[in-house]
């Protein structure tokens, strides 16, 4: 136990170092572009993947789908989800990376200072980025499903019963407004530091990737909350879940016959 936390605490001051170097070597708008690439491959890309894998063993997947093993997409659909996502994939990064270009690579919207965040900082940080992040997130899907915005929104709803990558299966406009002001802003309002924000934005993702994974397991709350929302479009808009619960569109139960 102590020689592991001797390797922890060896790894944190090699990474303290270079993030030192980073900091006051490159502009930030270039780092915040190419870390931002990293994030939303690690954070969508690979588990999508990991999901897709999954999915190639039924007796696997049948035992651990919410929904049933009939209901799920056929393989020209997920294909579809496929090349699509991943034309929101680098249309994403190439936005990210046009809006520094712009700006002449010289500003971030987040805090870059060459100390790492202190633990306090971080974890208050990261409870501000999951906190504002449901606020966001639930006002902006939920205005996405009135019927004069619906229109963007529909497309992702062609997945009644998601998968993985369908999570970013969207229209450009919802892949930015979203997909991304919710994991963009929270940190930008709290003038959050740079790793945190990296490190929120990779669990977000992430998140929103197992969210619509079709699976029982890979984030809490349980997947399926999302996954009724595919199914039953007028509930379930938020992520956490605590705007649901204020706003009473949780009200739809659960059904543990689904879990098959």
């Amino acid at each position: 136990m102590t020689m592991l936390l001797d390797t922890f605490w060896l790894e944190l001051d090699n990474f303290a170092k270079l993030w030192q170097y980073v900091c006051t070597t490159y502009p930030y708008g270039l780092v915040e572009s190419i870390v931002g690439t990293v994030v939303l491959t690690i954070g969508f890309v690979v588990p999508a993947t990991m999901y897709l894998v999954m999915d190639q063993f039924p007796s696997f997947a049948k035992a651990r789908k919410i929904q049933p093993w009939e209901k799920q997409p056929t393989p020209e659909k997920t294909r579809q989800a496929i090349i699509y996502s991943l034309l929101n994939y680098f249309y994403t990064c190439a936005t990210v990376f046009g809006y520094h270009w712009l700006l002449g690579w010289r500003t971030s919207t987040y805090r870059f200072e060459p100390e790492l965040p202190t633990p306090l900082g971080f974890v208050t940080e990261f409870a501000c980025g999951i906190a504002l992040r449901e606020v966001i997130f639930y006002y902006i899907h939920r205005l996405l499903h009135h019927k004069w915005f619906f229109w963007i929104h529909q497309k992702h709803h062609e997945f009644n019963t998601p998968i993985g990558f369908a999570a970013i299966y969207c229209h450009p406009i919802e892949m930015l407004v979203q997909n991304g002001l919710p994991i963009a802003l929270p940190l930008a309002i709290c003038r959050g530091h740079f790793i945190t924000q990296m490190l929120f934005a990779t669990y977000a993702v992430w998140d929103a990737t197992a969210a619509h994974s079709g699976y029982t397991f890979g984030r809490l709350p349980t997947p399926e909350l999302h996954d009724l929302h595919h199914e039953k479009p007028l509930q379930h808009y938020g992520v956490v879940g605590f705007m649901d619960t204020l706003h009473g569109t949780d009200r739809s139960p659960m059904r543990p016959s689904r879990l098959k």
